[in-house]
């Protein structure tokens, strides 16, 4: 009987890829996900045996998707000798990623993947080991910056091309597209909704689409798919690693680099959890509460806010308001004039309310002053409103 490979494995193999190593325990198929907690690339915890492995055979970095194969976590491998960044800089507040097979029924299963050259990737220093797991935002930022600069080399840039992004995701990503002349444009947060606005570019005609990605580990680079697709992205990835190391950078330098260029992007997710009928009740309260009245943060000027059942963006300064064109939700996002924001919304499967977080300056200890400062302000008022 013919071997059957799983498609990440295939994939990387087919694009010369040797040194990949899999996790043992985490390799077939297991509907209980006995290795971990929660079988989903969000999770930290679900890195453990990788990270694990990928100590034991010097990995440069680690790949991981959840198991349908659509979303896919990062690790990336450092020291102070071959990064910019120190572990607590890289890894501090940060929300993690985690891997899998492609089939739904298989187990939580991670890829380890070094570049073809070892010579090039393998350890020059005695230091210890360590990972820094990317988030979702770092991810897309990553891959679009490699993607548009690759095809600017190649003179390959559309002029007409558009990035999709979900409301939730990350500023970094629309800076980046503009540097390089494309257009961003929103959805709503779910894969579907970029899905749907491939679709939009496709019926009207005369614009290209690049690239789409959510700050959950969702990226699509090809519009043969409609969906978050780990299989493509695990490659582009893997490329994007190796393309860099050849270049003497690792992907934190990369991504430090961005920050030095654009400004520090800092994100961060709270989730509280309000179950039964009261708490579904605590979960309308508290949008509406924020719909009446916006807490005013200090040294922090408020341009914008968007709610987004309505479907109408309120602009501070000039007292106007513009109609946002999206399907309508209950969520509302409150943007300050430096570009930083918050986001509140229900979670579509779960009684839980979700806060976004994403804060912007020139350095990321300002950043991170910003979005604790906001963060404990909003979470007072939530909590008011729960007790």
């Amino acid at each position: 009987m013919e071997q059957v490979i799983s498609p990440v494995r295939r994939i990387l193999k087919e694009r010369g890829f040797k040194n990949i190593y899999i996790v043992k325990e985490q390799e077939k198929p297991d509907p209980n996900f006995s290795t971990v907690a929660y079988p989903n690339p969000e999770d930290p915890d679900a890195f453990k045996l990788a990270i694990q492995l990928a100590k034991k055979v010097d990995a440069e970095i680690i790949i991981a998707t959840d198991p349908d194969c659509d979303r896919i976590g990062v690790a990336i491998r450092h020291c102070e000798e071959r990064s910019k960044l120190a572990p607590a800089q890289a890894g501090e507040a940060i929300p993690s990623v985690i891997a899998s097979l492609p089939k739904a029924s298989e187990a939580i299963s991670t890829v380890i993947a070094r570049n073809d050259n070892d010579e090039a990737i393998s350890s020059t220093t005695e230091s210890p080991i360590e990972y820094t797991i990317l988030t979702g935002n770092q991810v897309g930022a990553l891959l679009l910056e490699y993607i548009l600069s690759t095809k600017k080399q190649k003179n390959t840039l559309p002029s007409n091309g558009v990035i999709i992004k979900t409301i939730v995701t990350s500023e970094l990503g629309r800076v980046i597209a503009t540097a390089y002349g494309l257009q961003t444009w929103d959805t709503l947060t779910g894969f579907k909704f970029i899905g749907h606005k491939i679709k939009e570019i496709e019926e009207e005609g005369g614009l290209q689409f690049v690239f789409g990605y959510e700050e959950s580990l969702g990226y699509l680079a090809s519009d043969f798919v409609r969906d978050k697709d780990a299989v493509i992205t695990a490659m582009l990835i893997c490329e994007m690693t190796a393309y860099y190391q050849k270049n003497g950078l690792n992907l934190l330098q990369v991504l430090d680099n961005l920050y030095k260029k654009y400004g520090y992007y800092v994100e961060e997710l709270e989730s509280i959890t309000l179950e039964g009928p009261e708490g579904e009740k605590q979960i309308k309260d508290i949008i509406e509460s924020f719909r009446r009245d916006v807490p005013q943060i200090k040294s922090l000027d408020i341009a914008k806010i968007e709610d987004f059942e309505i479907g109408k963006s309120y602009d501070y300064k000039s007292k106007t308001s513009t109609d946002i064109f999206l399907p309508h939700s209950n969520v509302l996002k409150i943007i300050f004039s430096d570009s930083s924001w918050y986001c509140l919304r229900p979670s579509g499967t779960e009684l839980k309310i979700k806060l976004y977080l994403s804060f912007h300056a020139k350095t990321r200890k300002e950043a991170l002053q910003k979005l604790h400062h906001v963060k404990t302000t909003i979470l007072q008022k939530i909590n008011q409103i729960i007790n």
